[in-house]
């Protein structure tokens, strides 16, 4: 199933990917989040701990628990807090 459409890759393209983006594909609970920078967490350890997810024959990074724990706290959402 592909769930990204031209405009969407195009829209993607244009985004200037050093400053804080979010972009979110599909609706709760299946969304998805795609996320330039996180709170309290260093791209270099995002990357080096990553998790490796295999989906239809796609190879997803994915961030590790303690990264994502860590991208949680302080955001002031309570999505987060519960999360």
């Amino acid at each position: 199933m592909n769930i990204f459409f031209e405009e969407d890759i195009q829209e993607i393209t244009r985004l200037d990917f050093s400053k804080h983006q979010v972009i979110s594909f599909g609706k709760e609970p299946e969304k998805i989040d795609f996320i330039t920078h996180i709170n309290q967490v260093k791209f270099e350890d995002a990357d080096t701990n990553k998790i490796i997810v295999e989906y239809e024959n796609l190879k997803l990074p994915v961030i590790n628990l303690r990264e994502l724990v860590l991208s949680k706290i302080n955001t002031g959402r309570k999505k987060d807090e519960a999360d």
